[in-house]
């Protein structure tokens, strides 16, 4: 569903709001999220939540302690210029669930867009991990080892969620995750979520990981 207008105002208020109230952060990004692509264009009936891109960047640029987080799906007919659009917009890096928008991050028929992001100099921030807020989920898609490809063409890849749900081929996501760390030093953890109750103790036993 897209935003009403009203709605997401209010929200983006609140939301600088608290920022400005805090003594902790100073700025915070807002994400857009592209939805499912076919034949190029966007499925609108396979897209269970899409957020545009010039909706959110309406939103951040009333407010100085917000950043425009973009998201591009790849499949676009139109995704380069998607892209270079998000760049000149102020875009801070690309988002991405590819488990809902039907995305695998190693096709290598992603390089050009991989090569953007590089040249582009934007972080690609990827849900990892099984996805339960979505009633459909292809899952494989969100395995952390499909992320070498882009970090192995220097990619600056951000992991949401440090993979801290699911499997793949009977190996925990988390386990699939960490050697890539050694491996590629544009790869980055990301911690939301992962205190909460579906993932008790998580975060310690990912704090004593040494990569």
């Amino acid at each position: 569903k897209e935003m009403r207008d009203t709605e997401s105002r209010v929200v983006a208020d609140r939301v600088s709001a608290q920022i400005a109230a805090s003594s902790e952060v100073a700025k915070a990004v807002v994400l857009a999220l592209d939805g499912a692509v076919k034949n190029g264009v966007l499925d609108k009936e396979a897209s269970e939540v899409y957020i545009p891109n010039e909706f959110v960047w309406a939103e951040v640029e009333r407010h100085p302690n917000l950043l425009f987080g973009a998201s591009v799906n790849p499949y676009r007919t139109d995704a380069l210029e998607r892209l270079r659009w998000a760049k000149e917009h102020g875009a801070v890096l690309i988002k991405w669930i590819p488990s809902v928008m039907g995305i695998d991050p190693a096709d290598p028929a992603l390089a050009p867009f991989y090569k953007k992001l590089v040249e582009y100099k934007l972080p690609l921030l990827v849900h990892t991990g099984a996805e339960r807020t979505f009633t459909k989920s292809k899952d494989e898609l969100c395995d952390p080892a499909r992320l070498a490809y882009p970090l192995s063409l220097g990619v600056t890849v951000i992991v949401a969620h440090l993979a801290s749900t699911g499997s793949t081929d009977g190996e925990k996501n988390f386990a699939r995750l960490l050697p890539l760390f050694a491996k590629y030093p544009r790869l980055y953890g990301d911690i939301s979520a992962t205190t909460q109750f579906n993932r008790i103790g998580f975060l310690r036993k990912a704090l004593k990981e040494k990569s």
